[in-house]
């Protein structure tokens, strides 16, 4: 039966190898991590963040090896940008009505542009990318074959 829900601490491992398997890893606290389970097993996962009133970022997501077009991914993101609110473990606003405005921004893999635009992403300027990440990928072995995307979707 699969679920969508936080993470747990027992969890960690075989998160870990998913986003190892991508070349990321988890981004802070696992338990601030949404996941898909079957059962015990971790499919995907993702961490959404609010880094201010209504602008969320997508740290991280991924899917498990041999997973890939089972739509693990395509459900977190639908998610995350149906109700950015309850996908993140520390809020700091609150959703007061059914169409409230957000932000969701991301850098992502080239590769991955399309996936993303499919849930309302749009290439963006790197400005519009939160201060902490902005430059993630400044320093990364991987930059010129990843080739990151800064995205933005604004929902509500």
């Amino acid at each position: 039966m699969l679920q969508m829900l936080f993470a747990l601490p027992e969890d960690e491992e075989e998160l870990r190898e998913i986003f190892w398997t991508h070349g990321m890893d988890i981004s802070g606290d696992i338990t601030e991590h949404l996941v898909i389970k079957n059962g015990t097993e971790v499919l995907a996962g993702g961490k959404l963040s609010e880094l201010a009133e209504k602008r969320f970022y997508l740290e991280v997501i991924g899917v498990k090896k041999g997973c890939n077009g089972s739509g693990y991914g395509g459900m977190l993101l639908a998610k995350m940008v149906t109700n950015p609110w309850e996908c993140c473990k520390r809020p700091l606003s609150e959703c007061k009505e059914k169409n409230e405005k957000f932000v969701i921004t991301t850098l992502a893999r080239g590769s991955a542009v399309g996936f993303y635009q499919k849930y309302g992403f749009q290439p963006c300027d790197l400005q519009q990318i939160p201060l902490p990440f902005r430059h993630q990928c400044s320093d990364c072995p991987e930059k010129e074959n990843c080739d990151p995307v800064p995205m933005i979707m604004i929902g509500g």
